[in-house]
Parts: structure tokens; C-alpha cells; sequence
């Protein structure tokens, strides 16, 4: 009998035993030596069924121990993938909740569970297969995470492009597709774009801000040659001088308002009907989030840039559970928003 035939038929009797209960779970199988000695079978076919036995989940092999009998809950467990997850300090609940939806679903699609640890649990990998960073790091704290660095448990990062050679990520390109919807508004007519929610530095909690804040700076460079600095909202300026940016307003008279997040269109909105500045009449506004939700309970138009975030989440799980059992290459990806019109006239 060839040794393919010698292996499977070990491995079959020995995972009826198992089912049987006649090796109940938490007991130890015999050593390879004890198997080649009780059928007269060489150390490479015991090792061939013990692999097969553990690829099933009906044994885990221990360092020093051997291989232990798993019960029924154990081998579920086992068979689930473990995805960590940080959800730390995010300043818009809004995009991680819609972030965490898209991930629960990936997940549930995968037969995955999700363990929530600190970022700088989630690093190391210790007890899970994978981590998916979904909050907000900073660019200080992406560059601890790199520092930090030591396992080689798959990590995936969502929006943001770390450029370690060991993480993955799968993002909006945020400056790029700014840049392109502040140009079209630009080249179809929309003289004056107020930037709601900018920032000068991508350090801090800022980085969404600066980055979309940016686009909107490169294109009136590309469009028109100059930035026009009045019509520069800086989110710390939102919620330290709103009397001020209210003036502002009223003198600088936008025809288009773009704000970098949804955290922000609340603090807009009052000012707008402080104002009587109708949405969709007077002025136009356009946010860079999924703001369907908002739009409806704030009763405005409002035009967004939507984010894939369907896509990310199931590409990130794909590559988590590829690299369970083979190294397949590190993705690092760009993937496009989708622009959603909705009462702005100058979007055609």
C-alpha cells in the first residue's frame, strides 16, 4: 500500500476515534514514535496525518506536549478567523460607526470574530489572526505602530498609506479627490468655495482636515492661480471664534460651502439658519463622508463624496484570511469614492 493510502487511513481512524469519543478532548494522542511502532508505519506518514488532523481542527499540536484532542466548541473556535480591531479616540463617530457596520458584515461573511484590543495590543498580534486599524492615527501615532512593530500577524490600515513594508492598507486617495471635486465646482462656475474645516499641519487629530484641506488649496492654485485665504475655514477657528467665522461668512459670501467631515456639518447648519442662508437656494454645500444619515435628519441638501467602505473592509478580511495559511503579497491600494449629487448646481 503506497503512503498516501497509509496516512489517510490513519488519519480517518484516528478522527473516528475522535468523533466517537473513545479519545475524549483534552487528551493527549500517542507520540510519532508510539504511532510507528503500534502499525509499523515511518515518522513521515505519522507526521502527514497529524497534519491533516490539525488542518481539521480535531487536534492542536503544543510545543514540548504534542497533539491534544480539541472538542466540538474548541474546533469552532479554532476555525474562526480572530480579527482585532482598534476603535481608540476617533473624533467622528459618524465614519467609524459607518466603518465598523461595513466591517461587521465582511466579517460575518468570512465566519470571522471581532476582538477589540488597544492599539498598541493590536500591534503585537498576539491572539489573533489579523488587525484592521479603523480609527483615526495620527501621523506621530502611525509612526509608533511602525516603531512597534514586531509579529507577523497581517495588519491593514483603512485611510491611511503607512509606508512599512509589513502593512497593508485600503484607502482614498483624501487630497487627490478633493483636488478633483473643488476643480469641477471651480471650472463650472462656482467662484467662491468656502473650505469648512482646514488645517495647516497633518499632525494631531487634524490629518483628514489638512489633507482634504489641501485639495481644496491645489485646485484654486490649478483653476484660478491664488488661494483665497478669506474663504479658508480652519476647524480650530469652528470652534473657537464661531462669532468670527459667522462674519466672515456674511462679508465673504460663498456660493459653495466644502466641508472636510461630517463632525463638522452640525456646527455649519446653525450657522447657516443663523444666517438665513437657505441650502440648495442660497448656497450649496458638499461634504467629504457618508452623510446620508445627517443629510436626512438636518433636512438639506447636501452633496457628498461617499466612501467604499464596503469594498475596504471585504478586501481587508480577503487578505486576512489569505495570509492565515500561505504569505500572499502585502496590498497597498487606492480605491475610488463615488460623488452623490444633491442640489448642487454647479456638479453637472
Amino acid at each position: 500500500m503506497d503512503r498516501k493510502s497509509e496516512y489517510i487511513i490513519l488519519y480517518e481512524e484516528l478522527k473516528q476515534h475522535i468523533r466517537n469519543g473513545e479519545i475524549p478532548p483534552g487528551n493527549k494522542l500517542p507520540s510519532e514514535r508510539g504511532f510507528m511502532e503500534t502499525y509499523g508505519i515511518s515518522r513521515t506518514t505519522v507526521r502527514s496525518a497529524l497534519a491533516l488532523l490539525e488542518r481539521e481542527k480535531f487536534v492542536v499540536k503544543q510545543p514540548g506536549v504534542g497533539c491534544i484532542v480539541l472538542s466540538p466548541a474548541e474546533q469552532e473556535r479554532k476555525e474562526k478567523l480572530r480579527i482585532g480591531i482598534s476603535l481608540s479616540h476617533a473624533s467622528d463617530q459618524t465614519y467609524q460607526t459607518l466603518l465598523y457596520e461595513a466591517l461587521l458584515h465582511a466579517a460575518e461573511g468570512a465566519n470571522a470574530e471581532l476582538i477589540v484590543k488597544k492599539s498598541s495590543e493590536l500591534i503585537q498580534g498576539d491572539g489573533v489572526d489579523g488587525a484592521i486599524f479603523i480609527a483615526n492615527a495620527s501621523v506621530a501615532e502611525l509612526r509608533q505602530l511602525e516603531k512597534d512593530y514586531r509579529s507577523k500577524c497581517p495588519v491593514v490600515f483603512i485611510n491611511r498609506m503607512p509606508v512599512h513594508p509589513h502593512f497593508a492598507y485600503f484607502a482614498v486617495d483624501y487630497e487627490n479627490t478633493a483636488r478633483k471635486l473643488v476643480a469641477r465646482l471651480l471650472k463650472n462656475g462656482a467662484e467662491r468655495i468656502a473650505m469648512i474645516g482646514g488645517a495647516d499641519q497633518p499632525e494631531g487629530r487634524y490629518f483628514s482636515d489638512y489633507t482634504r484641506s489641501q485639495g481644496w488649496c491645489s485646485a484654486y492654485r490649478e483653476v484660478t492661480g491664488s488661494v483665497p485665504e478669506e474663504l479658508f475655514f480652519r476647524t480650530e477657528e469652528l470652534y473657537r471664534d464661531l462669532n468670527g467665522v459667522r462674519q466672515r461668512i456674511e462679508q465673504e459670501k460663498p456660493r459653495v460651502f466644502f466641508v472636510s467631515c461630517s463632525s463638522l456639518l452640525s456646527v455649519l447648519s446653525v450657522l447657516l439658519r443663523q444666517m438665513n442662508i437657505a441650502v440648495g437656494k442660497d448656497a450649496s454645500v458638499i461634504c467629504f463622508d457618508n452623510v446620508e444619515r445627517i443629510a436626512e435628519n438636518l433636512r438639506m441638501p447636501i452633496s457628498y463624496v461617499k466612501m467604499p467602505f464596503p469594498e475596504m473592509m471585504e478586501r481587508a478580511v480577503a487578505y486576512i484570511k489569505a495570509a492565515r495559511n500561505a504569505a500572499p503579497p502585502v496590498p497597498k491600494e487606492l480605491l475610488e469614492a463615488q460623488l452623490v449629487v444633491n442640489g448642487c448646481p454647479y456638479l453637472f
